[in-house]
């Protein structure tokens, strides 16, 4: 009977976008004429249906979970790439839309770990793929932002997890954090107010409806940084290239994957993306440095060319040089003025992490699994790699009672005297559910009753009532600062912030509110 009650309540609540009730959109709405091209009008979205009845005690309940079936529903197919360019948010009270973080909770049969994600105000000509059928109202809707999610390769060290031994030793195991080492920072991924441009499965997400559109995964990306860089004591524009065919558990070239894993064609096409020049750059001479990062495999480089005084082309010739879809670009290019630019507005401010701190856990009985991210403008760093332990996720910091982690994690930054920075932290328990992170089930099946019975395999076991059925959702804590209102060396302490979580299992409700601190300090040099 627990079993039963669980996968009742499982199913309803896990956050993979299972409800109740028969969802249906209406057999006679079309799309605005300006939406014609997209391959499914809403009725499709839902059409699919997947029922289960279940049983507890005297209690019989009937609950859809076709949602699931798939999650991620190709627009334009499991090939073909779709484009988006526009700046990455930035969280404000004045706009909510959350800054780039790592999910803190995923369906564990549908990813290997969790994924980095983050949210695109698009350019105009991009704005188009932002529209979604509201079912609250009847009407065809257009948001303000386009979520988007690359998997991260990181933090999850579950036994049955394949990929599990280099993220155990604090190392990448793949997709978007290849070839990062321990204790290294990820200087790659997008920071707030960056321009991206962005290349991956266009889908529809159906998980949580109201159906709406997200770029996801991601296989390309170029980053144009918000705030210049100074390199070779000059005033300088960096751009990040990041790519790689493994962009999810669903899509990737990883050898030996279940039959319904997509592999991914990077040699399907030439990448070109063109660049506007920041003004400072604009009508004159300058370099141009390509550097290749960690992880960069591929045999050749990018090529970087201007193409009148405003713009720049960045290309990768992936088809024409017949390059293998296993290959990964990662690379940092520079435009270097030749002629000095003014850097005396510049500063060095230093950010010391010093103290992580966890201040009531949620758990009981047990010991927490903590994983923590953080992010110092540019670079994101995982905490749990400074554990003594050499199994970061099992012992050490990542299995513990320990309430303080000390460290001294410092970074020097050399920005604009005017220019904010983010200070920001995310993190999550994992749980019992975390147990069967990647253990893959197809999303793209039918519903059967093989169907039903893999998935309740899968999720529901006894470990759930005393380890937890979700991972513990603590959210974010962060804080903007800009160099010239610091004052000599300043101490600051962020919380976690975060909605009212509900976990099936006993006393699974919980705020998960000021249960976290980080102590950081910035000085001006």
């Amino acid at each position: 009977m627990i079993n039963l009650f669980l996968r009742f309540q499982l199913l309803v609540e896990l956050g993979v976008g299972v409800c109740l009730g028969k969802w249906a959109y209406s057999q006679t709405l079309e799309p605005p004429d300006s939406l014609a091209f997209m391959r499914y009008s809403g009725k499709e979205l839902y059409s699919k249906e997947c029922w289960d009845t279940l049983r507890f005690a005297f209690i019989k309940k009937k609950v859809e979970i076709g949602l699931i079936f798939p999650v991620w529903q190709a627009i334009h197919g499991h090939e073909k790439f779709t484009v988006l360019e526009g700046i990455v948010s930035t969280e404000t009270p004045d706009n909510p839309i959350r800054g780039p973080h790592i999910s803190e909770e995923d369906f564990p049969n549908y990813h290997y770990s969790h994924d980095f994600c983050f949210n695109v105000f698009p350019d105009s000509e991009y704005k188009h793929l932002l529209c979604y059928f509201n079912t609250a109202n009847g009407q065809w809707a257009c948001r303000r932002h386009m979520h988007v999610e690359w998997e991260i390769g990181m933090a999850s060290g579950n036994k049955t997890n394949s990929l599990r031994t280099e993220m155990q030793k604090g190392n990448s195991a793949g997709f978007i954090s290849y070839g990062h080492q321990r204790q290294q920072p990820l200087k790659h991924l997008p920071a707030i107010g960056d321009w991206v441009h962005l290349e991956g499965i266009y889908v529809w997400d159906r998980g949580h409806p109201p159906a709406k559109t997200e770029i996801h995964p991601i296989f390309f990306m170029l980053i144009k940084r918000r705030t210049p860089e100074i390199y070779q004591q000059k005033k300088s524009l960096r751009l990040d290239l990041f790519a790689n065919g493994d962009g999810s558990a669903f899509y990737n070239n990883f050898p030996n994957q279940p039959h319904f894993v997509f592999p991914v064609f990077m040699n399907q096409k030439d990448y070109q993306v063109k660049i506007k020049l920041p003004d400072y750059l604009q009508n004159t001479d300058f370099n141009i440095v390509i550097q290749n990062e960690p992880g960069h495999t591929a045999p050749i480089s990018c090529s970087v060319q201007k193409i009148n005084d405003q713009e720049l082309l960045v290309q990768v010739p992936w088809k024409s040089q017949n390059l293998p879809n296993t290959v990964k670009f990662h690379q940092v290019i520079y435009i270097v003025p030749k002629e000095n630019i003014d850097i005396s507005d510049y500063q060095n401010v230093v950010v010391v992490l010093q103290e992580f701190k966890r201040i009531k856990t949620v758990d009981f009985l047990r010991k927490p699994q903590l994983r923590v991210f953080v992010n110092i403008h540019q670079k994101y760093y995982f905490l749990n790699e400074w554990s003594p332990s050499e199994d970061i996720l099992n012992k050490g910091w990542g299995k513990s009672c320990k309430r303080k982690w000390k460290f001294q994690i410092t970074d020097t930054l050399l920005i604009h005297k005017d220019s904010i920075f983010r200070v920001q932290f995310n993190a999550w328990e994992a749980d019992g559910v975390d147990k069967v992170m990647g253990q893959l089930l197809n999303q793209n099946c039918d519903c059967e009753y093989k169907t039903k019975k893999n998935m309740v395999k899968s999720l529901v076991h006894l470990g759930l009532l005393f380890k937890g059925c979700k991972d513990d959702v603590l959210r974010e804590g962060y804080q903007y600062h800009r160099a010239n209102e610091i004052v000599g060396k300043q101490k600051f302490i962020i919380y976690n912030q975060g909605e009212i979580q509900d976990d099936p299992c006993p006393f699974g409700r919980y705020n998960p509110t000021k249960r976290l601190k980080l102590t950081y300090s910035i000085e001006k040099l």
